[in-house]
């Protein structure tokens, strides 16, 4: 979490060109002598001390490193020779790359191409163009969202909709960067970091009821994953020290707060309570479940789950009133400042300060406990001033904060299962969302049931609107593309009206589905009429293509038989056809030869040109082409012609009939 020393613009792109140069030199400290090579250019420094530099670095890029960690980079730098307490500058081994300034103006350009784009979804939505203030407004929640300082600004539900709806891969990729980059920059901010790929410090982990709901499943599957990422790192550190230095446990207070979760649940499903629409833990309960005794199995479960993995009770709080971090006047500013009485939460945090003893604000891996809760009102109370100091572990912290610590000290890099889920932007906007809409169930219910002790309600109306929040209550992994429909829920503040338009709008669709089942009943007839039609008319083209097969088949037979008997007559004319021919030749050549050798061939070329010329005078008499062959053939067909109407045959309607039936085919075939 960072605070208004931060310029959270100038922050996200130097986080961005730290990830990146992370990849490229794989060490921090070479890392940040970049960041100083580039310092030393830029100013023009031939000296430089530790502070100057550790100045310098919050006032160009936000970050506000360690004096330690500093020192030592400088000290490792070849370009710098330390003379009479301050580092001279050997400008000859200074890198003149700058490599920085390139990385950084890209994501800038990245990231205000992401903002413009989220600007654009905002006004579409509020039906609207923003103004300057509106998009500075929009602007801060968005850096605060990426670097996780904050969700709860007015734009947060719009921001975690926009990555949602549009889930753009070069968006997506810009902002894994800049998450990336942030586990880096605030792993230097805990540890010694000439110490990672280890963790030998003990450390004890009082888990609240959320945790342990996460750890079981019942506020879904992303809760789960975050918890076993957590866990996972866990088991490591206690397998490598071979012996448990990380110890989970949790305070009698946690279990107070789960029997009467599951004494809720029972009351629940035997009618005597109303499940809170928010609840999706209590959802998970009673889901399945038909007896009281089915709900006792899943807390035993629960307890069982817990001692598989050594997770136990810790009821021994040793309360000693110097170690008490709260006094009367601490509690009326917190509870003035967050509009609730905190003393229950300061309770917690309390029972943690006792546990780290007399130096309760204990700094980095020197902590010997932490509270891991899932309750913002309680991390905000942990990270307030008049809580945490500066440089010391909170209190108390979430998942995500102690996974990126483990994830740091062991220097687990950026391998593809390396990588925590919650540098993930989307799983990060699904949970953001779903709290949002959970936040706004317990609003409206709370509001609801004002309405219902003051008797403005009747009891069918009451269920109707709950049953409406309820509706709308989502685990992360639920939300999907269809964000519009939260949207309009997370806008709409009067439950009644928008309980009113819901029903409107159910109407409206089983009316519309209604009569879009009318009209289809009516296509399908129509359908099935012309179906029926067509069948008809397909039956009704094969029984006349069958009638007509028939006729012809008889009218072959009898044009068969005719040709038969005519086949006589066509025989005799082609052998006297052909005999012609033949004879004809036999007395040519006979001609031929009866003249001597000059006028044979004088003959033989009027001869070949006579048919030529005789053809041609035939030609012009008639006043088309002679051809020989043809005319043989037109007499052949008309022999067989006078051949087959001999009888009465009427070879016209023989040959009409066959062409109708290869229409009738073809019609058959194409419709099929």
């Amino acid at each position: 979490m960072f605070d208004n020393r931060y310029n959270n613009n100038n922050l996200v792109s130097s986080l961005a060109v730290f990830r990146e140069l992370y990849d490229q030199k794989k060490d921090i400290y070479d890392v940040l002598g970049q960041f100083i090579n580039t310092i030393i250019i830029e100013d023009g420094l031939f000296s430089i001390s530790s502070t100057e530099i550790t100045s310098k670095l919050k006032l160009k890029y936000e970050f506000i490193i360690p004096d330690a960690v500093v020192k030592t980079t400088l000290r490792r730098l070849p370009f710098l020779k330390r003379e009479h307490g301050v580092f001279v500058v050997d400008r000859s081994f200074l890198n003149s790359d700058d490599k920085i300034k390139e990385i950084q103006t890209d994501f800038q350009s990245d990231t205000e191409f992401i903002i413009d784009a989220l600007c654009d979804y905002i006004s579409k939505i509020e039906k609207k163009e923003l103004n300057k203030n509106e998009i500075d407004n929009i602007t801060e929640n968005f850096y605060n969202f990426l670097i996780d300082n904050g969700t709860t600004g007015k734009y947060i539900k719009y921001i975690s909709s926009f990555l949602l709806v549009e889930n753009n891969s070069d968006f997506s990729n810009v902002i894994r960067t800049i998450r990336e980059g942030l586990i880096l920059y605030t792993g230097i901010n805990y540890y010694d970091i000439n110490h990672l790929g280890y963790w030998n410090s003990p450390l004890e982990i009082y888990i609240d009821t959320e945790i342990i709901f996460h750890m079981v499943g019942y506020n879904g599957s992303i809760y789960k994953s975050y918890f076993d990422d957590f866990f996972n790192y866990v088991k490591e550190i206690n397998i490598k020290n071979k012996k448990d230095i990380i110890i989970l446990k949790y305070f009698e207070s946690t279990k107070k707060e789960i029997e009467s979760f599951f004494n809720k649940a029972c009351d629940i499903l035997v009618g005597k309570g109303t499940l809170n629409p928010k609840s999706t833990a209590m959802n998970s309960i009673v889901t399945g479940c038909k007896r009281e005794s089915d709900i006792i199995m899943k807390k035993a479960d629960l307890y069982n789950i817990l001692n598989i993995n050594k997770i136990n009770e810790d009821a021994n709080i040793d309360i000693v009133r110097e170690k008490n971090i709260f006094n009367n006047d601490i509690i009326q500013k917190l509870s003035q400042e967050f509009g609730y009485d905190v003393y229950e939460d300061l309770l917690l945090l309390n029972n943690i300060s006792i546990r780290r003893g007399p130096e309760g604000k204990k700094t980095n891996s020197e902590v010997n406990s932490i509270l891991l809760t899932g309750n913002s009102k309680i991390i905000k109370l942990a990270w307030h001033p008049l809580i945490k100091s500066d440089g010391s572990w909170p209190l108390a912290t979430t998942l995500d904060w102690m996974t990126n610590k483990f994830w740091f000290k062991l220097n687990k890099g950026f391998g593809q299962d390396a990588i925590p889920h919650n540098t993930d932007i989307i799983i990060k906007s699904k949970i953001v969302l779903s709290s949002i809409i959970s936040d706004s169930i317990e609003k409206k219910y709370e509001e609801l049931k004002d309405e219902i002790n003051k008797g403005n309600l009747t009891k069918e109306q009451a269920q109707s609107r709950i049953l409406v929040l309820r509706s709308h209550a989502r685990r992360p992994e639920e939300i999907d593309q269809n964000i519009e429909t939260i949207i309009d829920f997370l806008n709409q503040e009067d439950l009644e009206k928008y309980a009113k338009e819901q029903d409107s709008l159910k109407k409206n669709i089983i009316e519309t589905e209604h009569q879009n089942k009318v009209l289809l009943e009516k296509i399908e007839e129509n359908n099935k009429e012309i179906n029926l039609r067509k069948e008809n008319e397909e039956k009704t083209k094969q029984e006349l293509l069958n009638s007509k097969q028939i006729i012809k088949n008889s009218m072959e037979n009898v044009y068969n038989k005719n040709l038969k008997n005519g086949e006589r007559k066509i025989f005799l004319f082609k052998l006297f056809h052909h005999s012609l021919l033949i004879i004809l030749s036999i007395l040519i050549g006979l001609f031929l030869f009866s003249f001597n050798t000059d006028k044979i061939d004088r003959w033989a070329i009027i001869i070949g040109i006579a048919p030529y010329f005789i053809a041609y005078i035939l030609s012009c008499l008639f006043n088309h082409k002679i051809n020989p062959f043809a005319f043989y053939k037109n007499i052949i067909n008309r022999m067989k012609k006078e051949t087959v109407t001999k009888n009465g045959f009427d070879i016209d309607a023989f040959e009409k009939i066959k062409y109708e039936i290869s229409l009738l085919e073809e019609e058959i075939n194409s419709s099929t």
